[in-house]
């Protein structure tokens, strides 16, 4: 059964696939600007490109799968596509969240596409992002993906190397 209308993240898509993007380098070294969607999961933030086509699923329908990882949460038919839904919260063996109001977002298009949980809405990052001095312990499952760290709003953001960590995610379940 398909699921009802899906709400784009408004004009903040290219539609590119995660494997086109090439993450933007700063001119700073403890500096860098640029357009960034923030996606909250427990105590981690992730930014991920703009460019990286994105939705949020409103009306979520996960179908389970018997003999996966946890975190593997099942399928979700998105138009008739069929796409994994993730929970990288138990992924990364992280708390689960406080959040009384996950959405279910779904990142990429076509095979390439797959959905996770994340807290909240997703948040339009576009000011100046400052290098930390020091950043927290990450998940080890996470250290290998991370590509830089910053702060925004008293928070520390991940930018990931989106299309490895979900290539790994992938491999995992053969």
């Amino acid at each position: 059964m398909d699921s009802e209308p899906l709400t784009e993240v408004p004009n903040l898509s290219a539609g590119k696939s995660t494997e086109e993007i090439d993450q933007p380098t700063d001119n700073t070294p403890n500096a860098f600007e640029s357009l960034h969607l923030g996606f909250r999961m427990g105590d981690l933030g992730f930014l991920i490109s703009t460019q990286v086509f994105s939705e949020i699923i409103t009306t979520p329908q996960v179908n389970p799968l018997p003999k996966v990882p946890e975190w593997f949460l099942g399928l979700q038919n998105l138009r008739g596509n069929v796409i994994p839904v993730l929970d990288w919260l138990l992924y990364l063996e992280q708390p689960p969240s406080q959040q009384n109001k996950r959405q279910l977002v779904a990142l990429d298009k076509g095979d390439k596409t797959v959905a996770i949980w994340v807290d909240g809405y997703p948040e339009i990052i576009s000011n100046l992002l400052i290098k930390p001095a020091t950043i927290p312990l990450l998940p080890s499952k996470l250290q290998a993906y991370t590509q830089e760290a910053f702060e925004y709003k008293q928070q520390i953001w991940l930018n990931l190397k989106l299309g490895d960590f979900l290539k790994n995610l992938g491999q995992q379940l053969r």
